[in-house]
């Protein structure tokens, strides 16, 4: 390590603060989607959040720390077995840019892990099996997270020692997790039903977390309690802010002609918005001057906001399949495909639109307004002589960032497919809950064996009706 860079108690009390922050971002999301889902769903989506911590923490215990970080690994692309149930990690330093006590970095990098499990059960929702699911939540995060996760942020990683900047899981946590959202919705199919409770007590309750947890996502990651921490804290809160008001603002006055329930401020919305600019200042946040996030904010919720109205026009367009006279269309060859893959597109509480676009999105501008100043405000961080971004005149770093991209994305679609493909022809992994006629909905029935009131039911037109059941209100 560089003088002046020596780890203080300070420092460990930070990442050990910062694990809790990030450990309370998985019950958010389930918190979100559980709120997001139809009642006849809610619990799964709750559940599968836990067990996602629960499968992820002893995989990550076993061998998933030792193939992402192991310092002894002569590969490029995967680490070896020098770390495996955590030894050797006692009285060593992280193999990462920013060196760390290991065994803290170690709980630390395990959280984020976690959290990226839990977003990719999002592509459940009102139909897939949890059986299934956790035993897929183990294979991906050796298959697919680590290997991802190795590359980015390992000294010896292909990406890293390219030159691409991804502060704390643009391409590992969020790209990777909607990519893998929209292969393993493609391979289930559409839901039965995709209405939406809006529980918004739920919803709220569990984006508020998540923006609170999201500051030891992205502040954590300097492994220490300094200047360029603050500065990470800063940018991840601008662009949450910023993200969240443009986010309302474009389905205020803009979003008639595509979305239901437009016209009015929407907290839901607002806090879509929100988690699309915390998404997108991810791979930024220790990189970009403060004046720049909120840019990462407005283009987040202007991209991700425009990604799913598109998908709901490209739905309308190609659904009718009748002219004006009443008569069948035949569907021209591309058409046909179009239709074809949006009759099996499900992306369930816009996972993919958030997380795959809005990380991609995030990369990009990360290699543009990365600045050695920001850097600089680290003692032991390498400042780049050419500069971080085009704005300090290395435009090199911009085609970096779209490989970084593009591999990690298409490394976590295909792999997804493959594993997913493979356990549905396994007798008893089969990933969709069919049902019986008439109850194809009733996932938490088949899985718990009870349906739970998680909110009150409402009305047609909006209005709560009172239940006097003894379904379970929080």
């Amino acid at each position: 390590m560089q003088a002046g860079t020596e780890v203080t108690p300070g420092d460990v009390s930070w990442i050990l603060t910062s694990s809790a922050l990030v450990w309370i971002m998985i019950p958010a999301v389930g918190l979100i989607y559980s709120g997001s889902s139809t009642r006849q769903s809610a619990l799964s989506m709750l559940w599968l959040s836990l067990t996602s911590l629960s499968i992820v923490t002893f995989q990550w215990w076993l061998w998933g720390y030792s193939l992402a970080f192991s310092r002894t690994s002569k590969s490029s692309m995967i680490g070896d077995m020098n770390n495996v149930v955590l030894l050797n990690v006692m009285n060593s330093l992280s193999a990462s840019e920013i060196q760390a006590p290991e065994l803290a970095f170690a709980v630390y990098q395990g959280m984020f892990a976690a959290f990226t499990m839990a977003v990719v059960a999002a592509a459940t929702a009102q139909r897939g099996r949890t059986v299934p699911f956790m035993v897929f939540t183990f294979l991906w995060t050796t298959l697919v997270y680590d290997f991802i996760v190795f590359w980015s942020w390992n000294n010896n990683g292909w990406l890293n020692t390219l030159g691409s900047l991804d502060w704390a899981g643009g391409s590992p946590v969020h790209i990777s997790s909607g990519a893998a959202s929209l292969a393993y919705s493609l391979v289930l199919g559409p839901r039965y039903d995709q209405t939406q409770s809006q529980d918004i007590f739920h919803i709220l309750l569990g984006s508020l977390l998540l923006w609170f947890g999201w500051f030891g996502f992205n502040a954590g990651t300097a492994l220490r309690a300094n200047l360029r921490a603050f500065v990470a804290f800063l940018n991840t809160n601008l662009a949450a802010s910023c993200g969240g008001l443009t986010w309302v603002l474009m389905d205020r006055f803009f979003g008639r002609r595509f979305r239901k329930n437009v016209g009015h401020w929407s907290l839901a919305g607002f806090m879509s918005g929100a988690v699309a600019g915390l998404v997108c200042i991810t791979p930024g946040a220790g990189y970009v001057p403060p004046w720049s996030s909120p840019i990462f904010g407005l283009a987040a919720a202007l991209v991700c906001n425009s990604w799913t109205s598109l998908t709901i026009f490209i739905e309308k367009r190609f659904s009718d399949s009748t002219d004006p006279d009443g008569k069948v269309k035949k569907p021209k060859h591309m058409e046909g495909l179009i239709s074809r893959f949006m009759r099996r597109y499900d992306d369930p509480f816009e996972v993919f639109a958030i997380h795959a676009i809005g990380g991609l999105l995030g990369l990009f501008l990360t290699g543009i307004f990365a600045s050695n100043e920001i850097v600089a405000l680290d003692p032991g961080a390498k400042i780049d002589p050419k500069g971080m971004g085009v704005i300090d005149h290395n435009s090199k770093r911009l085609g970096y960032q779209i490989v970084d991209g593009l591999a990690c994305f298409s490394w976590s679609f295909f792999m997804t497919l493959i594993i997913v493909l493979i356990m549905d022809r396994i007798p008893g992994l089969s990933l969709r809950y069919t049902g019986t006629k008439g109850d194809e909905n009733c996932l938490d029935e088949y899985e718990f064996g009870t349906v739970e009131r998680l909110t009150n039911p409402r009305t047609p037109d909006g209005f709560i009706e009172h239940d006097s059941t003894n379904d379970v209100s929080v």
